[in-house]
């Protein structure tokens, strides 16, 4: 089996993503990439129509994108007015590698956000995230089990990464954080409280109102189960990043008592917070080392879509 984290990314055109739109799903619009890891997404707008068109990455498997739907699905039902996108259609398509699966998606409205947020935003964020969390509290999906590096409950497994950072003065940092993760985290994760979370609510998957709060969750794709203070420690690391030093902690703080007043933290999840938002971090700079690491690139080009469902 391939991992997502090794499959080559697909690599569609704008103009290929508009023919897959049209044939597939008869939405006649122009096509913007708006990024994305390991996958691709096309804002398609039209005079009468428009959606998020998702071509996902050959190492996903059906099983887990069947958990993604699900758990939006899941949310939709449990919090209406959490600001979730509705799954409006899927089909496959023919790439230089292999088969995707991609999926049309509602649109949902507001800007991207970065380290500016005000006080209020900053909390309001930390609400809709326990929102969010509640939400799926009651969920369970048998894919919900994957293992995903993000996740900071296979930490250990970054050592080998951290080996691609090429500072030393960086690698040392993220071994160190490593280090100390398995000295006063691990013990403690059996007894963290555990669900299916959302895994990724950090400020490259939402969008923001015109106060800085959140409009629109956009991403599902790092669902999963695992300690819901690990899930908190993903927020509260994105809301720290790009801060000047002497805010970082004073942010965090903000963040988690705005989750807190929707989502209490038992005394042994605040105890471990601040070491799994370093650890989070360290994820970070250790992945995006390996990532950038060269990869074998093919020279053949996306092929004819085909309907899925």
């Amino acid at each position: 089996m391939i991992s997502v984290l090794e499959a080559t990314p697909p690599r569609f055109t704008a103009a290929e993503v508009e023919s897959i739109a049209r044939e597939c799903f008869g939405l006649v619009g122009r096509a913007t990439d708006l990024g994305s890891e390991r996958d691709q997404s096309f804002l398609v707008a039209g005079p009468d129509r428009e959606g998020v068109l998702k071509i996902s990455n050959l190492g996903e498997e059906p099983a887990t994108l069947d958990l993604e739907e699900a758990a939006i699905a899941h949310v939709t039902r449990v919090d209406p007015a959490l600001p979730v996108p509705r799954l409006l259609g899927s089909a496959e398509t023919e790439g230089p590698d292999g088969t995707h699966v991609i999926r049309l998606f509602e649109r949902l409205h507001g800007r991207q956000g970065g380290p500016d947020l005000p006080d209020g935003a900053v909390r309001d964020y930390g609400r809709t995230h326990a929102r969010l969390a509640r939400a799926l509290r009651g969920f369970f999906h048998p894919a919900a089990g994957r293992e995903l590096l993000w996740d900071v409950a296979h930490a250990a497994k970054l050592r080998p990464l951290a080996q691609a950072v090429e500072d030393g003065a960086r690698r040392g940092l993220v071994l160190a954080v490593l280090d100390r993760y398995e000295e006063r985290v691990a013990p403690r994760w059996p007894r963290l409280p555990a669900q299916v979370v959302h895994g990724d609510f950090t400020l490259d998957n939402v969008l923001l109102d015109e106060d800085g709060c959140v409009s629109a969750i956009v991403d599902f794709g790092d669902v999963s189960h695992t300690a819901a203070v690990a899930d908190l420690a993903v927020a509260v690391s994105s809301l720290m990043r790009g801060r000047p030093r002497e805010d970082v902690f004073r942010v965090a703080r903000l963040a988690r008592d705005g989750y807190r007043s929707r989502a209490p933290l038992e005394p042994e999840e605040l105890e471990v917070l601040g070491d799994l938002v370093a650890t989070r971090l360290a994820a970070i700079v250790a992945i995006s080392a390996k990532a950038l690491m060269p990869r074998k690139a093919s020279s053949s080009r996306p092929r004819t879509p085909t309907r899925r469902m």
